[in-house]
């Protein structure tokens, strides 16, 4: 599979202000949704859970997906890039994650390899949950890695390292009675902006479901692109 490597210029956006005071200080006050930066949000967000190191407890972290497009004026892409499908435009799905200081956010062009390994990388962690439940095993293993892995260290331990990156692993514990989808999510342009998030299976049957609303979503994000040409 060929490497793509993503270089936003957050001066050329025509969202500048209200991106980059979102990723500094959250949207509170600033945009109401991420709609004004041409994304919507595809479903109500996933619950999760992320272990806080500091307070040695557990707090409540959401995952929200938005789909949008992005100009391609504002974004660099790899001389080897394929060219996605969707009549040349490029369609992107944003992964927002909580991190309790602002939002990390992943943006993967959405083409046919990225959405078959989403839903695939999903419908395996259910699976695998089942089959720990009902085994009573115990395992921790890699799912996929989403976003560019020179290296292959995400794709051994499905942890994200890098910035516009996100890693997908399963992890069993106590007898197969708890099992997860553990979502690692580094910002595409603040690497100290990380979260990991845990699923339980409720959680991954909920991203399952948001994951295949994401088609129908881009049929209503393409016919708002096509209105505001009617605004001349």
């Amino acid at each position: 599979m060929r490497k793509v490597r993503y270089r936003f210029s957050m001066r050329k956006l025509t969202t500048t202000l209200c991106l980059t005071v979102a990723l500094l200080f959250g949207c509170s006050g600033v945009c109401k949704s991420l709609e004004a930066a041409n994304f919507y949000k595809v479903a109500t967000e996933i619950s999760g859970s992320s272990y806080n190191e500091v307070w040695k407890n557990w707090v409540k972290r959401d995952v929200s997906i938005h789909v949008g497009q992005l100009n391609p004026d504002n974004l660099y892409i790899d001389a080897n890039k394929l060219i996605s499908e969707n009549n040349g435009q490029r369609f992107y799905v944003l992964f927002e994650a909580e991190t309790g200081l602002g939002s990390a956010r992943v943006y993967l062009e959405y083409t046919s390899w990225v959405r078959k390994r989403l839903e695939g990388a999903i419908k395996k962690s259910i699976k695998w949950a089942e089959i720990a439940k009902d085994n009573k095993a115990d395992v921790s293993k890699p799912l996929r890695c989403f976003g560019d892995d020179k290296y292959d260290q995400c794709a051994n331990d499905g942890r994200a390292r890098e910035k516009n990156q996100m890693g997908f692993s399963f992890f069993a514990t106590n007898g197969g009675k708890q099992t997860s989808l553990i979502i690692t999510i580094i910002d595409f342009d603040n690497s100290f902006r990380s979260e990991t998030i845990y699923l339980d299976l409720l959680g991954m049957k909920q991203l399952m479901t948001t994951i295949l609303k994401i088609p129908d979503k881009f049929k209503y994000v393409q016919k708002q692109y096509e209105n505001r040409a009617l605004f001349k």
